[in-house]
């Protein structure tokens, strides 16, 4: 069984090609965790509607416990390798630029951190469901936590779907930890395809501080 561990803390384990997570939360009083997995469960199924390639729901209990089915190797395994061939980025940067177009034009939020991107049968899939980008939660999240509600809702504005491209490219500059040749790469692509008409490095640099900073703070959190 293999294991991780998130930013938001949450448990997740790989077995028999199933999923298991279970998220948790922080700051926000026990009494509402059946209006966190309510949230969960919605923007699951919001995303399925518009994204059509997330991982099928298996299970789910008012502990907050999801069994997902399991959707291939996550990219930031990929990013990692030395020599990623150029066909499997271009396939990669395809299935990628799919969903944050969608999410563009449906105007849905998420987090583009390569992370929650993953690989099976050369189709992308995106699985990351927490926090839940939804306005119930984010109202929940923020009425709990009044004395960073500045800095969350801050951090909550890096996810929109206006900036989730650039966000993209951010998330890959900041980490040293992977093969660069990825991340200008990525930057050529979407100019190429159009997925961005002009590269804002100002943005990028901005989403980089805004995130540093933020999940420096100890006392800063997202559930």
């Amino acid at each position: 069984m293999k294991n991780y561990i998130s930013f938001n803390r949450t448990d997740v384990k790989l077995h028999n090609k199933i999923i298991y997570k279970k998220y948790k939360i922080n700051t926000i009083p026990i009494k509402y965790i059946k209006c966190v997995n309510k949230n969960i469960l919605s923007y699951h199924e919001h995303l399925k509607k518009n994204l059509v390639r997330i991982p099928k729901l298996i299970f789910h209990n008012k502990k907050l416990e999801f069994h997902f089915e399991y959707c291939g190797e996550s990219l930031s395994e990929i990013v990692k390798k030395k020599n990623i061939p150029k066909n499997k980025i271009n396939i990669i940067l395809k299935g990628v630029s799919e969903i944050l177009n969608k999410c563009e034009r449906k105007k849905i939020d998420l987090d583009p951190h390569f992370k929650n991107f993953t690989i099976k049968n050369n189709q992308i899939f995106y699985v990351d469901l927490f926090p839940p980008m939804t306005n119930d939660y984010k109202k929940l999240l923020l009425n709990n936590n009044k004395n960073i509600k500045t800095y969350i809702s801050e951090h909550f504005n890096m996810y929109s779907y206006k900036l989730i491209k650039h966000h993209f490219l951010a998330d890959l500059k900041k980490t040293k930890n992977i093969n660069q040749f990825f991340y200008f790469y990525s930057k050529k692509y979407f100019i190429d395809n159009k997925i961005i008409k002009k590269i804002d490095f100002k943005l990028i640099d901005k989403i980089i501080l805004i995130e540093e900073k933020n999940l420096n703070n100890n006392n800063f959190t997202l559930s």
